[in-house]
């Protein structure tokens, strides 16, 4: 059993062209679908946060009026992608919650997310005056340089999806899955979740999807 591990950067205005792009060449690589596909999200929070696509559209259509429709639609599929870009390639295969059960920290972290991203692309969009499909690689570009390397040591949302991966792998017969993780839950520092898989006896093939 192999298990496939794209490395994403969740607030990336390009995230689901790439990670379906990746998608794709597995399918093309493979014989069969895969086993699952794990996604870091709770089932009821990533609905929750997938019906805030057309808020977050509404928001930056307000935000920069000169803005192309492609940009705009970029800027609304990126919201919760890693929950649901996968349906697009593997349309039946099963989805592994890896986030099933946690509690946010606060409710309007849940509810007013797409508000939240608004201004994190905001702060990402400074300094380029055509908003069209053109700026989504450097917007990108900020969006990964922010993510921080993560430390060494172990950490309980880390020790959770290697749990529930571990579980999922022994329990199938498939030959082949899927995880789409935060960069740094993919990494190779010391006790990240992919790190405690390796060392449990896991064959995984990670791909950062900052150059997919």
């Amino acid at each position: 059993m192999i298990l496939h591990v794209a490395g994403v950067a969740h607030a990336d205005p390009t995230g689901p062209v790439r990670l379906q792009r990746w998608l794709n060449r597995l399918r093309s690589q493979q014989k069969s679908p895969p086993a699952f596909v794990a996604v870091e999200w709770d089932q009821q929070i990533f609905e929750r946060v997938r019906v805030q696509r057309r808020t977050i559209a509404s928001l930056a259509k307000a935000r920069w009026p000169q803005a192309t429709p492609e940009f705009i639609a970029a800027l609304s599929a990126a919201l919760a992608y890693e929950g649901d870009a996968h349906l697009h390639v593997f349309p039946s295969a099963l989805t592994l919650w890896l986030d099933e059960g946690r509690k946010p920290d606060s409710e309007s972290d849940i509810a007013e997310f797409a508000v939240l991203r608004m201004r994190l692309y905001e702060r990402a969009a400074e300094g380029i005056s055509d908003l069209n499909a053109g700026a989504l690689p450097a917007m990108s570009m900020v969006v990964w340089s922010s993510i921080l390397p993560r430390p060494d040591g172990s950490h309980p949302r880390d020790d959770l999806f290697a749990k529930r991966l571990f579980d999922a792998l022994r329990g199938t017969t498939g030959s082949w899955a899927i995880a789409i993780l935060g960069a740094n839950h993919a990494s190779d520092s010391a006790g990240s979740a992919i790190d405690l898989l390796i060392h449990n006896g896991t064959e995984c093939s990670v791909k950062l999807m900052n150059d997919a």
